[in-house]
């Protein structure tokens, strides 16, 4: 069965780094950790300059849309906190550590101390809050909060292990090399969020990392590996489609379709925070690009610096036209190597000039970009009516659904950059949209205003009689503000139906036993 989606594109594959293990790289001599913030929540900070800090050890909670322990990659000295920005991430306020070479655990590095059969939900959604593991598919939200709004409302795991832009390997190694910790990973999460039925969607131009997992799965009745088509983007919406047939919603998440999804590279985080008790401070990067002297996989402590990772590849065999931090069609080219590597850096990618361009610049209504978009929109329809300010078609054109992929910027024989002007629209869009709110306000300030100003005189006002005494037997008459009761909302795990017991192993085998009643 081939399992797909309306619209997309299948990009180049250029994966010279496919057949690249992934290599360790060895700690440098400073790194700087970022722990991000956002303005409406600061980041918090555990540490001062000159404090001793070993590995795994809490640096400080980032902010944003919740918070996430952020902790030291290697041991040694606090040298400096410092401010700075990264192009993907946003503000972050910057530990400086001076590594002392002795890549110290700390005290609180240890495996969890109950087997999956024995531990609780509870105990293993605590596990993964104080491991710091980023969601991955859920922007601004780590993992403990996607595992916290999924249980009681999903009835099954999806797990990404796709990688459908060009010069990404990261997840393909990871399930070549080490697939038991993606399956256990994933066995943890079915017990912590209490659904029995997972998922793995793997891209069909790797079925050798698919039957790597079909081995270990080996028949599995909860776990199930799923070929499906190579077209980007591979995301939250174009995946649950492919997998399930469910539609999803502009402003839903797959949490209200009934699923809830993890990257493979979570799954293995998740495993490694209960097996060995280690917090995320490493993430593999694929560092590759016609400029790079050796492309690689590597394994690198966050907070590492680009320049840092790049000399560990050979350095440049030439000059960069173009130096991209993160995947090549949603990433962001920077103008150095001084960037570093945070929980969101999946590549690093220094790549020369095309070596012919399009001159073209204008539309020419071929109706490609309508092909391609996975959420349904018409790009060039949207344009047009942006140009024109005409809010109305723009709203029923639904611009704010874009999810700004590049699939219609990538097909474009015009040479139109067809994302950044769909997603000017939509953030002019919005723009408009509160300035009209503002304007609502100062109208509903306004009469409020006036009604006051027209109230009645204390001489106009009837005190009214006082009302009889009610009868004993009569019932009083009872009416509610707020219609009817609402109804309370259960956001508890489905429990497993009686005379039925979960089993999960860490061995790659499982299976659902029946007691004799």
């Amino acid at each position: 069965m081939q399992y797909s989606f309306r619209g997309g594109v299948r990009l180049d594959f250029h994966k010279k780094t496919r057949g690249k293990r992934i290599e360790m790289l060895p700690a440098p001599g400073t790194v700087t950790v970022p722990i991000l913030y956002s303005e409406n929540r600061a980041a918090e900070l555990f540490v001062s300059v000159g404090d001793t800090v070993a590995i795994g050890q809490p640096l400080g909670n980032a902010g944003g849309g919740l918070w996430c322990p952020v902790h030291a990659g290697v041991s040694g000295r606090v040298v400096e906190i410092r401010q700075g920005a990264d192009p993907l991430s946003g503000p972050y306020i910057g530990v400086v550590i001076e590594n002392d070479g002795q890549d110290t655990p700390a005290p609180t590095v240890q495996p969890f101390a109950k087997s999956l059969q024995d531990a609780t939900g509870e105990e293993l959604l605590e596990v993964i809050r104080n491991a710091g593991i980023p969601s991955m598919v859920t922007e601004t939200l780590p993992v403990y909060a996607v595992i916290e709004s999924s249980i009681g409302r999903v009835d099954r795991i999806i797990v990404n292990c796709t990688e459908c832009e060009p010069y990404l390997t990261s997840t393909y190694r990871l399930l070549m090399e080490n697939p038991a910790a993606v399956i256990n990973g994933v066995k943890i999460l079915l017990k912590a969020i209490g659904v029995r039925q997972a998922l793995l969607a793997v891209d069909n131009r790797c079925m050798d990392a698919l039957n790597k997992l079909e081995k270990l799965l080996d028949g599995s009745k909860m776990i199930f590996g799923r070929a499906v088509d190579a077209k980007y983007p591979m995301e939250e919406r174009t995946l649950l489609y492919a997998m399930t047939g469910r539609e999803l919603p502009a402003g839903k998440t797959a949490v209200d379709a009934g699923c809830v999804m993890f990257r493979a590279e979570t799954c293995a985080a998740v495993f490694q925070a209960f097996a060995f008790g280690m917090p995320y401070v490493r993430r593999v990067v694929t560092v590759a690009g016609n400029c790079i002297a050796s492309p690689k996989n590597v394994s690198v402590p966050l907070g590492t610096s680009v320049q840092d990772l790049i000399a560990f590849c050979g350095g440049f065999r030439k000059s960069p036209a173009s130096l991209v931090l993160g995947s090549p069609m949603t990433g962001c080219a920077v103008a150095s190597t001084d960037q570093l590597i945070t929980k969101d850096t999946v590549a690093v990618l220094a790549l020369s000039r095309p070596t012919a361009e399009n001159a073209a610049s204008a539309c020419i209504r071929c109706g490609r970009c309508v092909d391609v978009c996975p959420m349904h929109l018409m790009p060039h329809a949207i344009v047009r009516a942006a140009e024109r300010s005409a809010w109305k078609r723009m709203d029923r054109l639904s611009v704010t659904a874009c999810m700004e992929c590049g699939s219609c910027s990538y097909v474009c024989p015009g040479g139109v950059d067809v994302t950044a002007k769909v997603a000017a629209a939509k953030e002019a869009y919005r723009t408009h949209l509160a300035s009209r709110e503002e304007a609502v306000e100062d109208v509903v300030e306004e009469v409020v205003e006036e009604v006051v100003e027209e109230t009645v005189s204390p001489e106009e006002i009837l005190v009214p009689e006082t009302p009889a005494a009610p009868k004993e037997d009569a019932v009083p008459e009872i009416i509610s503000v707020f219609g009817e009761d609402a109804a309370a909302v259960d956001n508890t795990a489905k429990p497993v139906p009686e005379g039925e017991k979960l089993i999960l192993t860490l061995d790659g085998k499982e299976d659902a036993a029946h007691e004799e009643e």
